[in-house]
């Protein structure tokens, strides 16, 4: 199913963050590739920019009591990601971003689930142009200003979260 499987450990991985997993595939992604992420804290918030993801990743942590990634994720105008089974949270020197920032053209598939999203003095969640075939479940948005921010939104299916604790609204 995947061409290529890479782990990402603090120690005994082929890398030691995800920026880095995601740098050593080729531009543009065309293969189906995991990313496994092994329990721990991954510092991704370099110079207060965003780690930017590629198409055809499955980005999986070990679970999200266990894994957290500290810092932004960008999945802009990529297409059949999944990110799933991690903490998120908001580094203290960008701590205005959000932990995940997904913008979507028509055609892209993108799916999170079994997160946390927290941390963030903006949103856990901020959706822009949504597709129809984005997929928002079972996480737990909590302790940011706002849980979810969408714009140019149409689509998409959001279900089984929890979206409890942010300062101004869900």
């Amino acid at each position: 199913k995947y061409a290529n499987v890479i782990i990402v450990a603090n120690s005994g991985g082929d890398f030691t963050t995800i920026g880095e997993a995601l740098d050593s595939l080729p531009t543009p992604n065309t293969a189906p590739v995991l990313i496994k992420v092994m329990p721990g804290p991954y510092d991704e918030d370099w110079y207060s920019r965003y780690t930017e993801m590629k198409s055809n990743v499955k980005l999986q942590g070990a679970g999200r009591d266990v894994t957290t990634i500290i810092g932004c994720i960008d999945i802009s105008e990529k297409t059949n990601i999944t990110i799933s089974g991690f903490t998120m949270r908001t580094a203290t020197v960008n701590p205005t971003a959000s932990p995940l920032y997904v913008t979507t053209l028509p055609d892209q598939k993108v799916t999170v689930s079994d997160n946390y999203l927290t941390g963030s003095s903006d949103s856990g969640l901020i959706m822009t142009n949504c597709s129809p075939y984005i997929t928002v479940s079972d996480n737990i948005i909590a302790g940011n200003m706002y849980g979810l921010r969408f714009s140019a939104c149409s689509g998409g299916t959001i279900r089984n979260n929890t979206i409890i604790g942010n300062s101004s609204s869900g």
